[in-house]
């Protein structure tokens, strides 16, 4: 026999009591090679926030994007969402990324369990993300960038990279345009020193 059509997953009667739909998308979660409805939504205190409809047999289960206590994705606006393998272990992660504040940047990555999706990166720049894939193959790496005094152009950047089953962050501070020949502030002097240390302790 023929079973019955499938009814469309109605995300409206299953986010949280006034939420808003930002968007709503078939897509295989969790690697099963069924696809299941990503929502991502903002609650009524505005803050963005995912959550993954499965069906089992005639009910649909729903899992939040972090588990239990669902992960803060994005305050000013969603930005996009990407359902496959990020960091070449051969898994399916989900990446979601959005606006936080002016001119910041959120990305949060997940993967499934078995029992729920769990954090694997959160990343908030206040002066934006960069996304890079440096070997061409569809691994990504990531940089959270933060100016910290714009009249030198002086940065700190976060970098996120896949190591040994997990995200490792290393942080360090840069002249965004180089080192500068002629210090205008003291902020320069302060970091040129420290950087000029950190290389004697290496060498």
């Amino acid at each position: 026999t023929t079973p019955p059509p499938t009814q469309p997953l109605d995300a409206r009667l299953l986010v949280p009591p006034g939420a808003k739909i930002i968007n709503a998308n078939e897509a295989d979660t969790d690697g099963d090679g069924v696809s299941e409805m990503l929502v991502i939504y903002q609650d009524v205190a505005g803050v963005g926030r995912g959550l993954v409809l499965k069906r089992a047999g005639a009910e649909v289960v729903t899992f939040h994007l972090g588990g239990a206590q669902a992960s803060e994705l994005f305050r000013a606006g969603w930005t996009a969402s990407t359902v496959r393998d990020i960091n070449g272990d051969g898994r399916v992660e989900v990446m979601v990324e959005g606006r936080q504040g002016e001119k910041g940047a959120t990305l949060n990555i997940f993967r499934w369990d078995g029992q729920q999706y769990v954090s694997l990166l959160n990343l908030v720049g206040e002066d934006g993300i960069a996304i890079d894939d440096p070997q061409g193959n569809g691994t990504l790496e990531f940089a959270a960038l933060d100016m910290l005094f714009k009249r030198s152009a002086i940065f700190r950047a976060t970098e996120a990279l896949w190591q040994e089953g997990a995200y490792r962050k290393t942080s360090q501070v840069l002249f965004l345009l180089g080192a500068p020949r002629v210090f205008n502030h003291p902020e320069e002097a302060a970091l040129a020193y420290y950087t000029l240390l950190d290389r004697k302790e290496v060498d």
